[in-house]
């Protein structure tokens, strides 16, 4: 059983029923605020990958500029761990980023199948028993950002667990490679930056990436501008993950095209490539693009995808569809149309110049269901366009430079969900707006003058027939 309340800041306590979870075995509490989470937790007995990172429980502590600091309530601590050292089936831990956290009690070296304790950025963290070192299945321990830790744990002649840093960063100068401290870890999550230190294959070869069944999450990051010992393209084709990676996030990769392993991942987030040029994503279902300008999206596309996030990369906006044809991999100024129709859930597009007419994205899209957007300034399109946003039920409109609501938007007949934030060239909501009869919940931020419109006495009416009516 699988729970996540990740991000719900909202919620206070949690129901007297929630302890009734018996067979839970995920729980995501990261980034909430809970009061009485204690109580329950002995109930988890089967609850084996609890996270509860930047997971304030209890009081919260005021720091001296009046602001709340996210941490383990003080009030709440000792409890918590007691709990938590008696789930006995604990194999992945996740405390990051809780400053109320400074110790940790001895009866966690009664977590006899825990493989994983991450405690990074637990900035007030100070002692580790020792005999937590003696856990024979601990392989893996987060203790990046600990900088009040005294004495790091060492492990027990017959244990083999690593204290690795997060994230991974290969050495520079003449000092061996840190990617050596991989070799026998097999982490849920792992992070590798400075990839432009690798001096040879052979570094990235050794650590058998492959082999690593736990890993979920693999992020690979290059430093802008830095200077490369290895190919790019040539060391990313040595770095296949395992098909358990269910997340895959590349940053400041330098080549023109990518190794074909990467399009068969499930999700794909490729930030700030200068120069990467195609993509073919033929298995892919959740995409993210930031700064790739030169991105054109190749012939292979899927025909579903989940989600697509196209930020400063307008190219992909205005390819998406065509036929490249190329011998060396990059885009050809040939190109030929085909029908490529992709189904997609949602699309946000970010920071594009390129006006909301060209975005050919759209014209090969279907079944979209939310459309995010984000600073662009031109959004008119034809009717030939509007047909195919028929299917958006949920539209966000942020910090765009215009003066009216699009008037596409008022042929969105099933819309139930809109959302304008800080687009203050927008001073009223369109004539017939009564006629999206469908529309259940309006939100307005940072708009002063179409909120004064939606709340004179003259708009009310217009508006009656939507039940959520937010105005900041």
């Amino acid at each position: 059983m699988y729970l996540d309340l990740s991000g719900c800041k909202r919620i206070k306590e949690l129901p007297e029923s929630f302890g009734q979870l018996k067979k839970l075995v995920h729980l995501d509490l990261s980034f909430v605020k809970l009061e009485n989470i204690s109580k329950f937790m002995s109930s988890f007995t089967e609850l084996q990958y609890p996270n509860l990172s930047s997971c304030c429980i209890g009081s919260q502590r005021q720091s001296p500029d009046g602001l709340t600091s996210q941490c383990l309530g003080e009030g709440d601590n000792d409890s918590l761990m007691d709990h938590i050292s008696a789930l006995s089936n604990l194999e992945h831990l996740d405390f990051s980023r809780n400053d109320g956290i400074t110790s940790l009690p001895e009866s966690f070296c009664n977590l006899r199948k825990l493989h994983t304790l991450n405690l990074s950025r637990c900035q007030e963290i100070q002692k580790i028993p020792e005999s937590i070192g003696r856990i024979d299945s601990l392989k893996n321990l987060y203790l990046v950002g600990c900088h009040r830790l005294s004495e790091k744990p060492v492990p027990h002649p017959s244990t083999s667990f690593v204290s690795l840093p997060f994230p991974v960063c290969i050495g520079d100068g003449e000092s061996r490679s840190n990617l050596v401290c991989l070799q026998d870890t097999n982490p849920q999550v792992l992070d590798i930056i400075c990839l432009e230190r690798v001096k040879s294959v052979e570094e990235v070869q050794n650590i058998k990436l492959m082999e690593k069944n736990n890993l979920e999450r693999l992020t690979l990051s290059w430093s802008e501008g830095a200077e490369r010992f290895v190919d790019d393209k040539v060391l990313l084709e040595k770095l296949v993950p395992p098909k358990s990676v269910t997340e895959l996030v590349i940053n400041g990769y330098n080549g023109v095209s990518l190794p074909t392993w990467v399009g068969q991942q499930i999700s794909v987030k490729l930030t700030s490539m200068e120069h990467l040029e195609e993509f073919n994503m033929g298995a892919t279902k959740s995409l993210t693009i930031k700064d790739c300008p030169k991105l054109r999206m190749g012939p292979c596309l899927p025909r579903e995808v989940g989600s697509l996030q196209i930020r400063r990369s307008s190219n992909v906006l205005s390819s998406w569809g065509e036929c490249t044809m190329s011998t060396t991999g990059a885009s050809s100024s040939s190109s030929s149309s085909v029908e490529v129709l992709t189904t997609a859930t949602t699309l946000l597009v970010e920071y594009s110049e390129l006006p909301m007419q060209q975005w050919r994205l759209l014209r090969h899209l279907s079944g979209l269901y939310s459309l995010g957007i984000t600073s662009c300034s031109d959004l008119t399109v034809s009717p030939d366009i509007i047909s195919h946003l028929s299917s958006v039920t949920h539209l966000v409109i942020k910090i765009c430079n215009i003066s009216s609501l699009p008037h596409w938007v008022m042929h969105l007949t099933g819309l139930k969900y809109l959302r304008i934030e800080y687009c203050e060239g927008i001073k009223s909501l369109p004539d017939g707006i009564q006629q999206l009869t469908k529309l259940q919940i309006l939100k307005i931020y940072g708009c002063p003058d179409l909120k004064k419109w939606c709340e004179s006495e003259e708009n009310k009416m217009k508006l009656a027939h939507i039940k959520d009516k937010r105005f900041y």
